[in-house]
């Protein structure tokens, strides 16, 4: 189990390296144990994404006019939960591993360690963010700020792996920029492929268009 003395350790070491703190290094602890640790990060962000989930389903379901919503209109709902469960987690699994697989060419060595303590953590700080707003938009009857608070989710994510990235395998700001650039492209690869992989196993139609 961990606990939340590790949970706020992990969180307040991502942020101490997006505000590049010189002590960055001293701010919690980078044992292997720790990196482990790190992994109950997708798992308490579940309900958050959950949540989030929940909101852009019945978003989809009161107005399918875009080919995305429409498609999340022609699942069940537990096709829905469960498929973008399995994108979320593939998605984050694949970002970890294309740090890893980077930051081991470059020998960063033990600064290995907190890449991946820090990508973790910053993952579930946006996801719970996101969950937040998500849940603030379902109470005051506005979808609106849903928008507006994803906004802010993602510029979070984005202020903390940049960070992240860059204190640990010391990247310039323009292959900092292409790194993120990466991952974002991990997660549109992977959620086409699963859609794809729903439909051609008849859980989700999706509408071609006419020749």
């Amino acid at each position: 189990m961990i606990t939340a003395q590790e949970i706020s350790n992990g969180i307040a070491g991502a942020f101490a390296m997006a505000k590049g703190r010189a002590d960055w290094p001293d701010t919690f602890d980078m044992s292997a144990e720790q990196v482990f640790k790190s992994i109950w990060a997708v798992l308490l962000a579940l309900p958050a994404m959950l949540l989030t989930l929940e909101a852009q389903r019945q978003i989809a379901l009161a107005n399918p006019v875009t080919e995305a919503a429409r498609l999340i209109a022609n699942m069940g709902a537990m096709t829905y939960y469960v498929s973008q469960t399995l994108v979320f987690v593939l998605v984050w699994a694949a970002e970890i591993a294309m740090l890893v697989i980077i930051a081991q060419r470059r020998g960063a060595g033990w600064k290995i360690s907190p890449l991946i303590i820090g990508a973790n953590w910053a993952k579930f700080v946006f996801t719970l963010s996101l969950g937040l707003m998500t849940g603030l938009s379902i109470l005051a009857g506005t979808p609106g700020f849903a928008l507006f608070g994803g906004m802010l989710a993602y510029g979070l994510l984005f202020y903390l792996r940049w960070g992240v990235i860059r204190r640990t395998m010391e990247f310039s700001p323009l292959r900092t920029a292409g790194m993120l650039a990466a991952l974002m492209l991990a997660f549109i690869a992977i959620s086409t492929v699963i859609s794809v992989f729903l439909a051609l196993f008849g859980f989700v139609t999706i509408d071609l268009p006419e020749a």
